[in-house]
């Protein structure tokens, strides 16, 4: 127990330490790099999907108990993998950022098991979020085959709750994230690397279309 109030003291310390440092869409990085150059504290590895040769690369800011990500996920991933990551058009980038502590919470129970299930895990979360959102851990573990025990190891777990935490801590160095989920797409036109900040709620569909205007753009 006082662990876990330790952890919870360092995630609100994380979040309402810093200034409100908004880069806006202009003066967002306009590439990998430069994001990468920005992480502070070591943090949980992405989930990466796709060529990373590919004129795209799209990146969502996601967090596991956030209703409009289920939703977002439900109604555009299956259609983002056929049409856009499978034909190597896009690589898609997931990057968790936590809204508050149980997302840390729930998200150390996915990142406890091997990297290569992760992104399966988080289609089962997704999918049967109204099942185990605002429940103890242990439900989403029952849901995702996760044993009580390996539960609460994950729960025991400070060094991956702290990494998952730094994950929010760094994207707000770069990125000005206003709610979940966020996108940030990164392209190259005419030679010159650019970036499209997406942070103010768009639908799944408006997403695809607007991923099919920038690859018009650098055909």
């Amino acid at each position: 127990m006082i662990t876990r109030f330790i952890s919870l003291l360092v995630f609100v310390f994380l979040i309402t330490s810093l200034p409100n440092t908004s880069f806006g869409k202009e003066n967002t990085p306009s590439n990998k790099e430069a994001q990468e150059n920005a992480i502070v504290y070591p943090e949980l590895n992405d989930i990466v999907v796709g060529n990373d040769k590919a004129p795209i690369m799209l990146v969502e800011y996601s967090s596991i108990n956030c209703t409009h990500c289920a939703k977002f996920h439900h109604s555009a991933l299956k259609d983002l993998k056929e049409k856009y990551i499978n034909t190597g058009k896009v690589q898609l980038v997931y990057r968790h950022f936590p809204l508050d502590y149980p997302a840390v919470e729930y998200m150390s129970l996915v990142a406890q098991q091997p990297p290569e299930k992760w992104l399966d895990l988080l289609d089962v979360a997704y999918e049967r979020q109204g099942e185990w959102v605002g429940k103890p851990v242990e439900k989403l573990g029952e849901i995702l085959g996760i044993s009580a025990q390996e539960c609460k190891k994950a729960m025991a777990c400070e060094e991956t709750k702290g990494l998952i935490m730094a994950k929010r801590f760094n994207a707000e160095k770069v990125v000005d994230i206003q709610a979940t989920p966020t996108f940030h797409i990164f392209y190259t036109e005419k030679g010159v690397e650019k970036s499209l900040l997406i942070n103010d709620g768009i639908t799944p569909k408006d997403l695809l279309k607007k991923l099919d205007e920038l690859l018009a753009k650098i055909a």
